[in-house]
């Protein structure tokens, strides 16, 4: 399964728990310069229960892109979604604007997108494995927002990720 968006009108999810946990994040070290605070918590039964979910999800044709959300949060993996994509990007709403709720690296969560029609089994798979499901958003034609703060395009994520690496070598 790659993490590209696939389509316009795709209903992005996420699968798993909604814990805000910035402890030992990339957020924590890029922004503030420290590494610190609690490492994300980690239940092994949580962890079985999402995989399960996604992989029958997967097999079963219901989930048409997915990626982790384990380096930079749900903020970050979005993006990485978007720049791999053909054009496409995403608007989305979390329950919390907050850092932790964007940027938080809690562990046994993934992002999928799933057509619309496809929800209803989505959901089915998440409640037989007693996984959180949560539609955060719509994949777009080329906008990109998450409420509460981040607004942009396809085309500057890709010049921003593109230029990260000559940008840092010109500062060197």
């Amino acid at each position: 399964m790659s993490a590209d968006f696939k389509s316009e009108g795709d209903a992005i999810c996420l699968i798993g728990n909604r814990r805000e946990e910035l402890g030992g994040s990339e957020y924590l070290k890029v922004i503030h310069n420290t590494v610190s605070g609690l490492a994300p918590e980690m239940d092994i039964e949580e962890e079985k229960n999402l995989q399960k979910a996604v992989l029958s999800a997967i097999r079963s044709g219901v989930v048409n892109a997915a990626h982790d959300t384990s380096e930079g949060g749900i903020a970050i993996a979005l993006a990485e979604m978007s720049i791999m994509s053909a054009g496409l990007g995403a608007k989305a709403k979390l329950w919390n604007e907050g850092h932790s709720a964007l940027f938080g690296e809690s562990n046994s969560r993934i992002i999928v997108t799933v057509s619309p029609d496809k929800l209803l089994d989505l959901e089915a798979i998440c409640n037989e494995t007693s996984v959180e499901m949560t539609r955060i958003g719509t994949v777009t034609s080329g906008s990109f927002e998450i409420e509460g703060g981040i607004r942009t395009n396809h085309s500057e994520l890709v010049k921003a990720y593109e230029g990260a690496i000559p940008e840092r070598m010109k500062k060197k």
